[in-house]
């Protein structure tokens, strides 16, 4: 399917003025009646209403789709330089944002530019960060925006929001950029009901490219592999049918455009947002491989095809280096190399709970956001490496830090105190260690799969209370089982053939009472009890390759620690440890 204006808003607005001077005339024609004055006013009144409601509905309607459009091919058409800014995940990066060659033939008395913004497994919740460095440091003319099949995994709230403050960001700047959006495809269909939401309310151009491939396959009787690789990522015969079909959908506003070189179609004005939460107007990629720090060094760049997508990194690999980042605003992540040799750090928002984040699960990048809701103002990023095994492998590993993610700086006063500081200060997760809970020292209940056939994982039974997780349940039978590679593969050593849940006991005895963490590596669910109290349900949002530390105020002597452990959709493993200060 190819969105396309129907009716320009310059025509609109003839219509417009037409209804005015119709009303008007009407108004006068009731003014000629004889009757009392305030009788006249009230018929004119009246009048006036009925007539102009309408009228006023239609200005509050979604811009025509396409209109900012037309007006940079306009502009384009008259000799004016079009720089075009294609921005998405990798299948933008591999596309070339596919119409660079076709503007240029389109328009061969303006010099185009063409940037490919795309980067590989990223959606709009880094793009938003990504805005300025990767688009609006380009000064786009015209920017395509494909993010559809990267956002899918969030929820329409997250996504709405991310995408909205996109679009309103660039609408919002002096020169604003015309805006299309590229509905890229997916095998069994994407969740498109979000960006066209956005897409309708800001009378958005987009380009369905998934309606495009079904009918196209359908009516020709072709096999998914006619166009793609896998599930999302276009072979060569795909990207040229996008470049077709993108192509297709843009060259009626092209013609558009050639037709009225001498008007300037009128641009609407921006409509109320959608999202309920504030949209993020002002996020950027600070640079780190410059910070001068205790134990952290500058590195120009990392030795992998990825180091492009870095303007050097910051490195430490010694347990206990520690990294204090101050920042202004309300939103503070960091954006990191990723190496199956790498280690991971902990994260730390003004002394809160740290969290964990692993740098050796895949190759590549990742990023992570800490806080999106702080008050206005100056806070403080607590970054510690921590001596933290990798199995039993106790080998300081290396953490290159590329960019923090900072957002609503606009919103904070230079002189805004410090929050008070948490509990968790910088020396105080320096001076953790993490130790293997054995493998040998949890017992595991019998398993309990879904009932459901249709599940592919158990988070419909996360809340649901099996015998095992009674206070006087029998667990003396409960068996160890196996470890490798530093884990218990549950699907594996129990061959369970369905999603299922399962629990494990252990004790932990503690020579003084204190706070100290459970790390839990857990694929995917799970609820954690210390003595019998619920301490935390994980709930999803995680990676299953890095732990969860979870604050555990221990007693003194033996803890028993229960924990249920619901399948994921793609296993069911288990590891721990318990860190302690030393």
């Amino acid at each position: 399917m190819i969105t396309s204006p129907s009716l320009p808003i310059r025509e609109k607005s003839n219509i417009y003025n037409r209804i005015i001077a119709f009303v008007t005339n009407l108004c006068i024609l009731a003014n000629s009646f004889p009757m009392c004055g305030s009788l006249r006013v009230g018929l004119t009144a009246f009048i006036a209403f009925c007539l102009l409601r309408p009228l006023a509905h239609a200005a509050e309607a979604p811009p025509q789709a396409g209109a900012d459009v037309i007006e940079v091919f306009r502009q384009a058409a008259q000799g004016q330089p079009l720089r075009y800014v294609a921005i998405g995940g990798s299948i933008t990066q591999a596309g070339r944002g596919w119409i660079g060659e076709w503007l240029t033939q389109q328009f061969p008395e303006s010099h185009v530019t063409t940037v490919n913004s795309g980067m590989s497994a990223t959606g709009s919740a880094l793009g938003i960060f990504r805005i300025e460095r990767d688009i609006i440091d380009h000064q786009p003319d015209l920017v395509a925006i494909e993010y559809c099949v990267n956002d899918g995994g969030r929820s329409d709230e997250e996504v709405i929001r991310t995408v909205e403050s996109m679009v309103v960001r660039l609408k919002k700047l002096p020169n604003p950029p015309a805006i299309f959006f590229i509905t890229a495809a997916a095998k069994g269909g994407v969740k498109l009901h979000r960006h066209r939401a956005v897409a309708e309310h800001y009378g958005i151009f987009e380009v369905d490219l998934q309606a495009a491939v079904d009918a196209d396959l359908a009516e020709r009787k072709l096999p998914w592999e006619t166009y793609f690789g896998d599930a999302v990522h276009c072979n060569d015969a795909g990207n040229v049918f996008y470049t077709e079909q993108i192509a297709k959908a843009l060259t009626p506003l092209v013609k558009q455009a050639r037709t009225s070189l001498s008007e300037k179609a009128t641009i609407a004005t921006l409509p109320q947002p959608l999202s309920s939460k504030p949209l993020v107007l002002d996020g950027s990629m600070a640079v780190v491989s410059g910070l001068n720090a205790p134990g952290w060094s500058t590195e120009a760049s990392v030795p992998f095809w990825w180091s492009r997508f870095f303007n050097g990194v910051l490195s430490a690999s010694e347990p206990g280096t520690v990294l204090v980042y101050p920042f202004r605003g309300t939103t503070i992540g960091l954006f990191y190399a990723l190496n199956k040799e790498y280690g991971g750090f902990m994260a730390s928002v003004n002394g809160g709970d740290p969290v964990f984040v692993s740098c050796n699960h895949r190759g590549g990048y990742d990023f992570k956001v800490f806080a999106d809701d702080l008050p206005p103002g100056n806070h403080l990023l607590t970054i510690v490496v921590p001596s933290f095994p990798k199995g039993d492998d106790m080998t300081p590993r290396p953490v290159k830090l590329g960019f923090a993610l900072v957002a609503g700086g606009s919103l904070a006063s230079q002189g805004a105190p410090l929050p008070e500081q948490g509990p968790f200060s910088p020396d105080f997760l320096r001076s953790l260690s993490f130790t293997p809970i054995a493998a040998s020292t949890w017992k595991f209940s019998p398993l309990y799969p879904v009932s459901d056939s249709s599940a592919v994982d158990a988070a419909g039974d996360l809340h649901k209370e099996f015998p095992a997780e009674a206070s006087d349940a029998d667990r003396s039978a409960w068996k160890a089982l196996p470890e490798e590679e530093g884990k218990i593969d549950i699907r594996k050593a129990l061959d369970a053939k369905a999603p299922a849940t399962i629990y494990a006991s252990t004790q932990i005895e503690r020579a003084d009472a204190g706070v100290a963490f459970l790390a839990l590596s857990i694929d995917y669910f799970a609820k954690v009890w210390v003595n019998g109290e619920l301490v935390t349900t994980i709930s999803g949002g995680h990676s299953a390759n890095a732990p969860q530390l979870i604050p555990v105020t221990f007693r003194k002597g033996v803890n028993s620690v229960l924990v249920k452990i619901g399948a994921g959709s793609n296993g069911h493993a288990f590891s721990a440890a318990l860190g302690t200060q030393q």
